[in-house]
């Protein structure tokens, strides 16, 4: 497995966002950007061979900024939603952010999705810490 890093652009802040490329050599390639922990890009070879995209994503970060949807991103801390936004936990109703549907969705403005991660290489495996 080859891994191999270059730069995909930079978030409003300044900060580099970098895209990992994971290659097994057999036509399976897998794009992983370290904001979001999003998978940007998944190829595989079809029955003949030939290698296709079967991946959602962007080609630039400005994509990812403009539509937040979640595609191929880490989520969290909550997966799916909460409705209205509320839940009651030993007592205490808690009051977390609302989409426009009304419901908390996949952790909110401060979800995984929107975390700059820190990838390193362990071998052949790509680790994705939250920073």
């Amino acid at each position: 497995m080859a891994i191999s890093t270059e730069k995909f652009g930079h978030l409003p802040d300044g900060r580099a966002v970098t895209r990992c490329t994971l290659d097994n050599n057999s036509g399976f390639t897998a794009r992983i950007l370290d904001y979001g922990g999003i998978i940007q890009s998944l190829m595989i070879p079809d029955r003949d061979g030939k290698q296709g995209e079967i991946g959602l994503g962007f080609d630039t970060i400005d994509g990812y900024l403009a539509k937040p949807n979640f595609y191929g991103a880490l989520i969290g801390r909550i997966a799916n939603r909460i409705k209205a936004g509320r839940f009651t936990l030993d007592g205490v109703e808690y009051q977390l952010p609302v989409g426009p549907d009304g419901n908390h969705l996949h952790g909110g403005p401060g979800g995984f999705h929107t975390k700059l991660w820190q990838a390193s290489q362990e071998g052949d495996i790509l680790r994705l810490d939250c920073l």
